[in-house]
């Protein structure tokens, strides 16, 4: 594995999540002392003068340097770092809740993004991730501490012997899935296609699926997670799944008969589902599909503001709580917190709040693939299923924005409120989410999100009636907000 040149903070912006280009918007400097800020704050919360901290890292070649120096910062900030090696980021999550010792955690990651970023994701004591404002915050703290272009650092040691250990990797692998394998039972033997896309998923596929037991064949594709993310013949395999890049899984499927198909992003915290025609399953379906499946006497369901009108209409009518909450995975975790209810956002992040604070995607495709065995049992398929559920027609774009985030509130996001006004006389101006004006009503809904993390909007137009309808008022809202389209 070659280890990547040691370069100097450039001019580019972290992303998110402390995510950016290594050596540029992240790298060494910057990491280590996000390993010293958050280690401070972890002591203070934790009130213990060595609170135990776990720490793993993905399969990117730049990942054991970052690891190195998160670790060395929060050893010299006072804690033990116990050292998890390259595993799933919902097992870190999960390993972090399971463990009374631990007190917080991270994983050096940049998930579905291209291999050339990097990240670090932090974890609070439950094995959730900070909440966002908390997190903006250390990030501003830490980058000012750390000016671009700022030279003369040299990589970091732990300066007090013997707060730096090593867990086996395979234990906490084998752990997982020991827990994982004791939720769910097949009624039925499955065929199942799988895509790990060379990511962390292909640390624990095969083995899951084998402690489930009940599949009758398995196929996994781009299995052994690669630093590049490219095949034999150097192509690029995105490590984001989506319903334009999983030909190869769809012609799997189509080939061999199979009844379903999982795909996991590179982290392996999020997952989207093909059925046994090899087509992409719309994340809304499947989102209502596992808050249904999931079980337990907890009502609470938790879904994002902009999951499909008919999700959180169709989970009120099968007698649940249905909760609405900003967009993101932090959102939905908050909402759930304190409770053994489950949510999700329909991009493929599913959160079962019994097991774990975090998304999970080995869960949410276990519990995905026993809802087939049912259906399997029956003699039907998740394509007969399917067809059964709530549709609508939703148009959905993103346009650039030029406009920073703090102008969002009193300019563009203004004019979508009078906008919505004279359609709906529900309207939720930044009240849900502060990136978010959404106008609704029964059978119609028109949304404005300014994304937090990279500067564009993103318009959703919805219609239970037709398209022609959620064309009209797209088209209409699109330009009295003076987008080009």
């Amino acid at each position: 594995m070659a280890t990547p040149a040691i370069q100097s903070a450039g001019s580019e912006r972290l992303l998110y999540n402390y995510r950016g280009t290594y050596g540029q918007a992240l790298f060494p400097r910057l990491v280590y002392t996000a390993g010293v800020r958050h280690g401070a704050l972890v002591r203070r919360s934790a009130a213990e003068e060595t609170p135990l901290f776990l720490l793993a890292q993905d399969h990117r070649d730049s990942s054991p340097v970052l690891a190195g120096q998160l670790a060395a910062g929060l050893s010299d900030a006072g804690c033990r770092v116990r050292l998890l090696g390259v595993v799933p980021t919902p097992a870190v999550a999960r390993a972090i809740a399971r463990d009374p010792a631990a007190r917080a955690g991270a994983i050096i990651t940049a998930s579905h993004n291209p291999p050339q970023l990097n990240g670090v994701k932090f974890f609070d004591e439950r094995g959730a991730v900070l909440r966002p404002a908390l997190e903006h915050a250390m990030i501003e703290e830490v980058v000012a501490a750390c000016p671009p272009g700022a030279d003369g650092f040299s990589l970091r040691a732990p300066q007090v012997p013997g707060r730096v250990e090593h867990e086996s990797t395979a234990a906490v692998l084998e752990e997982y899935a020991q827990e994982l394998s004791h939720l769910c039972a097949f009624p039925e033997p499955l065929r199942v296609a799988i895509d790990c896309r060379y990511g962390l998923g292909g640390c624990l596929a095969r083995r899951l699926i084998g402690k489930l037991g009940g599949v009758e064949r398995l196929a996994i594709l781009h299995e052994e997670p690669r630093p590049s993310f490219r095949d034999d013949a150097g192509v690029f395999i995105d490590p984001e799944p989506r319903s334009d890049n999983l030909g190869e899984l769809g012609e799997t499927i189509r080939a061999g008969r199979y009844d379903v198909g999982l795909a996991f992003d590179g982290d392996a915290d999020r997952i989207v589902v093909l059925d046994e025609s090899g087509a992409y399953v719309d994340d809304n379906h499947i989102l209502l599909s596992l808050l249904l499946e999931c079980g337990g006497s907890d009502r609470r369901r938790a879904v994002t503001v902009d999951a499909a009108l008919w999700v959180g209409q169709e989970l009120a009518r099968r007698g649940l709580d249905p909760v609405e909450t900003a967009s993101g995975d932090p959102f939905v975790s908050a909402a759930l917190d304190g409770t053994a209810g489950a949510g999700g956002v329909p991009n493929g992040h599913y959160i079962f709040a019994s097991f774990s604070p975090y998304s999970d995607a080995f869960l949410a495709g276990a519990v995905l693939l026993r809802f087939v065995s049912r259906l399997r049992a029956a003699g039907r398929t998740l394509g007969d299923y399917l067809g059964e559920l709530p549709r609508s027609f939703r148009v959905k774009k993103k346009f650039p924005c030029a406009e920073p985030f703090e102008a969002y509130a009193d300019g563009m996001a203004v004019r979508a409120r009078e906008f919505l006004a004279t359609l709906f006389e529900q309207v939720d101006f930044l009240g849900i989410d502060e990136s978010v004006v959404v106008g609704r009503c029964d059978i119609a809904k028109l949304l404005l999100r300014r994304s937090r993390w990279s500067n564009r909007y993103e318009v959703f137009s919805e219609s239970l009636v037709s398209r022609e309808e959620a064309e009209r008022h797209f088209r209409d809202f699109v330009q009295v907000l003076g987008l080009a389209h």
